[in-house]
């Protein structure tokens, strides 16, 4: 692979790796604030993860 393709590879990998922690770090924050699931908060990570997703595609939504 030539220069200019590892450099590219490296950066995208850290571009995912910044956009993993960010989304990480956000969902931890949101399911410390009690915002998914019921009054017993046991939400799995797959409905913690839809609830992100409808999240993230409102605050999109708003945006336009």
């Amino acid at each position: 692979m030539s220069d200019k393709g590892n450099v590219d590879s490296e950066e995208q990998e850290r571009k995912a790796t910044a956009a993993r922690l960010r989304f990480e770090k956000a969902t931890s924050e949101i399911a410390s604030e009690h915002r998914f699931g019921g009054s017993d908060a046991g939400s799995t990570e797959i409905e913690l993860m839809e609830a992100a997703t409808r999240l993230v595609q409102e605050a999109r939504k708003d945006r336009h």
